[in-house]
């Protein structure tokens, strides 16, 4: 059996907690990890008027080595990036590439399925390695991740920085609000590319719909309108990549 990508569609299937163990080995966070449950709820609901859920799952012999998660929201006709993971020994080998490209065909085809021309822009949440505590960038980095490269990576595929101070909610019923996280988007909408700047409404809308069901998200979504005086957020360069290049392309 050779390498091959699939979109997982039964909860009950041995990706899906596959994909959980990945996710808890790779962010050494616990308020960033899924739990079971919630993935196979998220597999079992996938298609609801308000939002579209993806499990890509990367499989060789039969073996998860990658993934990648994420929603079509056809409201405000834009995307959300919950994970895109790789296997620490088989990183640097184009999977995370493949899981990339293959998210924006999905995508793309999701919406024009819907009659939409989107998505107008993929959003994502990466950790900011200036606001990380000293502990948990060392954590980062133990675990093959280091929040610079990674960032370097996004913007190297395009990806901008939203200019407002971002609070991530809690990844499972149980955890934290993360508060050394900053949301990035990559606008495809040529009006959004040009303008360098995002409508507020637009991604208030989208974090309501992607942001776990669980949570309340009315106060995350008032402090951040706090913050934007108008109606639109800045897209400014990614910070915190330093000087250096992009990087490996290979998003992990």
């Amino acid at each position: 059996m050779g390498a091959a990508l699939r979109t997982i569609t039964d909860p009950q299937d041995p990706a899906v907690e596959a994909f959980a163990d990945l996710v808890a080995r790779t962010f050494p966070d616990p308020d960033l990890v899924v739990t079971v449950e919630g993935v196979r709820r998220r597999v079992a609901h996938r298609v609801t008027p308000e939002r579209i859920d993806f499990l890509l799952a990367a499989e060789e012999a039969g073996r998860l080595v990658g993934a990648a998660s994420f929603c079509y929201l056809p409201g405000p006709d834009t995307a959300f990036s919950g994970y895109l993971v790789v296997e620490r020994e088989r990183r640097g080998e184009g999977w995370g590439r493949r899981l990339f490209t293959e998210r924006a065909r999905l995508l793309r085809e999701a919406a024009a399925a819907l009659g939409r021309p989107g998505p107008r822009g993929l959003f994502i949440e990466v950790a900011n390695p200036l606001r990380l505590p000293p502990a948990r960038l060392a954590a980062e980095r133990a675990a093959g991740m280091d929040p610079v490269h990674r960032r370097r990576i996004f913007r190297h595929f395009g990806f901008q920085q939203v200019a407002v101070r971002y609070v991530e909610p809690p990844a499972h019923p149980a955890g934290r609000p993360v508060t050394y996280m900053d949301l990035l988007c990559r606008a495809s909408d040529p009006e959004l590319a040009r303008a360098g700047s995002l409508p507020v409404d637009l991604v208030l809308e989208t974090l309501r719909l992607a942001w776990p069901a669980y949570i309340d998200p009315a106060p995350y979504l008032a402090e951040l309108r706090a913050q934007v005086e108008g109606e639109r957020i800045p897209l400014i360069p990614v910070e915190g990549v330093g000087e250096e290049g992009a990087g490996d392309p290979d998003p992990r």
